[in-house]
């Protein structure tokens, strides 16, 4: 008694460690916090924008493009250069010379060269591209969610709609179970052959086969949803969602949604400048430089010599730079102009495609709404033909075969039902995914 208790708390145990572990989601609110939270996608993208706004950045400091630098040097001349003088400048005799080391063994030097371009055309549309680009990036940041949300919400539905169908099944078998058991009990009174009984036992099996299909089902789109939500393989997740199908006569607001017309619209502008940008770089450039150098020449081997004073020189000019046009150069304007050619036309595609969008949603919903109604009325109608077919059948009016076909007709048609009804909700939440993002 005491080893049965032991292991009934023991299963116990095990069974609440593993409910624990899996993650029930109530609601499609609930999945979409854990993805706004784990998603390596929406991660990636964070990162993008984050690299956008440095370039940004960047490309201001590059309309001067400042290059220079800031060097300080101490130099042993350890061999001095010697240079032959004529003798008689030291007192010598003509046509003789005399070597004479030139220069100063120690120097010290600090020294500061800056050149700040003041026209260049090429950084200042760089700049300009970068700001089209940081714009560029957030939006189609957005339409990655959007898009991620889309695909994981035909997903959650299509779980949603194998557990509904799951449920059906399970009473389609308590159907299936009944008229076996009919058909058994006519079969030992001798009322029918044994193949009717064969066929009713394959229709329980077929039914029963079914219920199997729909859980290898479920485990492809809980293993999808993993994918889609970045989720472990081996992360035990439960959608538990509790649907209510009911009908809205109203289709639910629609909201104009942007993205994809400003994201061409962006990709158009990014293209321009870009072209810009390609003829801006065989443009002369215009900079000033300035160079300031502090020297200390010293005959002892002292590290800048505090009883020395430097001896100060600069220089400052205007720089006019004009590149030789090259191969690549030429090349980098062609391919920039068609990529512009073609943006443009990209931009006027998604201009016409912009106001279909709304429809689709429209028509999407209320096609699925026409589709639920219909579903609904032909299971009530398929559901009552089974039921009155089998009152028959045990009063010996019908045959087994027009039962059956009657039974297979009503679970077809309760699966159209619940797919139909769980396609409104997609659709619902694809208008709720079109407002909120945009």
């Amino acid at each position: 008694m005491c080893r049965r208790g032991i292991s009934t708390f023991f299963i116990l145990g095990l069974v609440l460690i593993q409910i624990k572990a899996q993650d029930t989601i109530k609601s499609f609110d609930d999945l979409i916090n854990q993805v706004n939270q784990i998603s390596l996608t929406l991660k990636n993208a964070d990162i993008n924008l984050t690299q956008a706004k440095r370039e940004k950045l960047a490309a201001i400091y590059g309309i001067v493009d400042p290059t220079g630098n800031l060097s300080t040097s101490f130099t042993n001349n350890t061999k001095l250069p010697i240079t032959l003088f004529p003798g008689e400048v030291n007192g010598g005799e003509p046509g003789t010379y005399v070597p004479i080391k030139l220069g100063i063994q120690y120097v010290s030097d600090q020294s500061v060269y800056v050149d700040l371009k003041i026209l260049n055309m090429e950084g200042i549309a760089d700049y300009r591209l970068s700001k089209i680009n940081y714009n560029l990036v957030n939006t189609n940041n957005k339409l990655i969610k959007k898009n991620l949300y889309e695909d994981i919400a035909l997903t959650y539905y299509n779980i949603i709609t194998l557990q509904l169908q799951k449920k059906m099944i399970n009473e389609n078998i308590k159907s299936a179970e009944t008229l076996y058991l009919t058909v058994a009990q006519k079969y030992e009174q001798g009322l029918v052959k044994q193949q009717d009984l064969n066929d009713a036992l394959v229709n329980k099996i077929k039914t029963e086969k079914s219920l199997n299909q729909i859980d290898y089902l479920l485990n492809q789109q809980y293993l999808t949803l993993k994918v889609l939500c970045d989720l472990p393989e081996d992360k035990a997740i439960l959608i538990a969602e509790q649907i209510k199908l009911t009908e809205q006569e109203v289709v639910p607001v629609i909201e104009k949604n942007e993205l994809q017309l400003l994201s061409a619209s962006l990709n158009e502008k990014a293209a321009r400048s870009n072209y810009r940008k390609s003829i801006y770089a065989q443009l002369p450039r215009i900079s000033i430089f300035a160079s300031a150098i502090n020297q200390k020449y010293d005959t002892e081997s002292t590290l800048f010599n505090k009883e020395l004073n430097w001896i100060p020189s600069n220089y400052y000019g205007l720089r006019i730079s004009m590149p030789i046009p090259t191969s690549r150069g030429l090349a980098q304007i062609s391919k920039t102009k068609f990529d512009y050619l073609e943006a443009r036309n990209n931009e006027e595609q998604s201009r016409i495609k912009y106001n279909q969008e709304i429809k689709n949603l429209e028509n999407d919903y209320n096609k699925n709404l026409s589709e639920y109604k219909a579903n609904k009325r032909i299971f009530e109608i398929r559901k009552n033909s089974y039921e009155k077919n089998m009152v028959n059948y045990k009063e010996g009016i019908i045959s087994l075969s027009e039962t059956i076909i009657s039974f297979e007709e009503m679970v077809n048609s309760s699966f159209d039902q619940i797919s139909s009804a769980v396609n409104i909700l997609l659709a619902e939440e694809k208008i709720n995914i079109n407002n909120s993002i945009k």
